[in-house]
């Protein structure tokens, strides 16, 4: 079951790793909770379309390129710019976010 709006508001994200300054950690964050309260309870295609809108709106405010991963299981190796991945998970979300070849 995914969460209603109002629990969104009440999920504390738990940060896996993080390479990020706190004002893009909470950057992150907030765009993730908007996305999941965009994209509410769609079955086909759910965290495609949240990964989606994410990026998207990382995109939009921070004028760079980002990365989305969403999912509940996933593995993943990849490369990243220094300072620019944050892994979280609400609940049992996780969330995969970095910049590379900016």
């Amino acid at each position: 079951m995914r969460p209603g709006e109002k629990e969104i508001d009440e999920i504390k994200p738990v940060i896996e790793f993080c390479t990020m300054n706190t004002e893009t950690k909470d950057i992150c964050i907030t765009k993730a909770k908007d996305a999941m309260r965009a994209v509410g309870d769609s079955n086909i295609n759910y965290y495609k379309k949240l990964a989606k809108k994410l990026k998207m709106d990382l995109e939009a405010e921070k004028n760079e390129t980002w990365n989305v991963i969403v999912g509940t299981d996933y593995g993943a190796y990849l490369a990243f710019e220094k300072a620019y991945l944050i892994y979280f998970r609400m609940n049992e979300l996780y969330f995969l976010i970095f910049r590379f070849g900016a």
